[in-house]
């Protein structure tokens, strides 16, 4: 995976060992790219020219409005910066809304912002849904195509694989729209399928698809929303409240096993994932479902042993206190949100 698990939904930023790269709008509706130097703790303008104003394509920071039409994101494969454009779309029923800032595009940059170019562009309103994986000759996403029939606009979603040397877009799975990339395995990637089960209840399912075969292999399934999952080192990890368990199915033998049974949970929370970060799966809790500051609680689970801790760093604002989300890591730091950079 070259994004989070959500794409750049929930997390528009992109790190390195060295770094931090956030998106920084402007009041003219343009953009900048700024980089964090981990050690220093100091953000600049990813730009090398102290006299730059940072204000027109003269700067390797600047991004135009059009470039970041309905919204934007950076990734990074740790040998190239991306920027990921969602595109404005187009209004369902109504194709003469179509513009040419209506797709989905990928901007490729050097580190330090130079030799930048459109590595790809969609047609139409298409655009990229969710995560983004890749291996050395290609990009694998999901494509929300918008199709016009008549005078009517509907959307498809297909795994394709963008071909890097060539530029093609191939196809290679078509898919209902609840479905989601959320991690790779050795031999393919990895999604979260929500289905209609019985009696009317969602059930969540997660499936391989064999990037050797073509093979779309169901292997975990679920009713209700009280199991989160991940997937890490080729491994699919699952936090059960009803259980207080953490599990963990191995892709590569097929096999699961109990991490632990012994989680601070009730059956009646709610929990929603926050990560895996340094081999701990975190997740906040809502104990009994309130959303009390005192019933909110953060956890890391160690991957290896099942041991668990609460996370009890803080910030206050606006006389409201909240957790500290962890938002990037390197070998020897971990960047926060709100707070300066806290040394491992």
């Amino acid at each position: 995976m070259i994004t989070g698990v959500d794409g750049i939904i929930r997390n528009a930023t992109a790190s390195v060992e060295t770094g931090y790269y956030e998106l920084l709008p402007r009041e003219d509706g343009a953009f900048n790219i700024s980089y964090t130097d981990y050690q220093t703790a100091t953000r600049v303008y990813l730009c090398n020219r102290p006299e730059c104003k940072h204000c027109d394509t003269s700067c390797t920071s600047w991004l135009s409005s059009d470039d970041c039409a309905g919204g934007a994101g950076l990734f990074t494969d740790g040998n190239k910066l991306y920027v990921q454009r969602q595109g404005a779309g187009a209004e369902i029923g109504h194709p003469e809304t179509i513009t040419g800032l209506s797709p989905s595009k990928i901007i490729e940059m050097d580190l330090n912002g130079n030799n930048r170019k459109e590595l790809l562009v969609l047609t139409g309103a298409d655009s990229i849904w969710g995560a983004i994986a890749a291996d050395k000759n290609h990009v694998f996403f999901l494509l929300d195509s918008v199709i016009q029939k008549n005078d009517e606009l509907s959307v498809t979603r297909t795994l394709v694989a963008f071909v890097i040397e060539t530029r093609e877009i191939v196809p290679l799975k078509e898919f209902d729209l609840d479905t989601h990339l959320i991690g790779t395995s050795n031999d393919g990637l990895v999604f979260k399928v929500f289905e209609q089960g019985s009696g009317n209840q969602i059930q969540s399912s997660i499936y391989l698809f064999n990037l050797s075969n073509g093979n779309f292999e169901k292997i975990k399934q679920w009713s209700g929303n009280h199991i989160i999952s991940q997937v890490s080192n080729n491994t699919l990890y699952c936090i059960d409240s009803e259980h207080a368990q953490l599990t963990a199915f191995h892709f590569d033998t097929g096999d699961e096993m109990i991490i632990t049974a012994e989680l601070p949970l009730h059956k009646d929370d709610t929990i929603i994932r926050l990560g895996i970060w340094d081999n701990h799966f975190m997740y906040r809790a809502y104990e009994h479902g309130s959303h009390l500051t005192n019933d909110i609680h953060d956890y890391s689970v160690d991957l290896k042993d099942g041991r668990y801790f609460e996370n009890t760093l803080k910030y206050t604002a606006f006389n409201i206190t909240n957790s500290v989300n962890i938002l990037a890591e390197s070998s020897n730091y971990f960047w926060l949100a709100m707070i300066n950079v806290h040394n491992r």
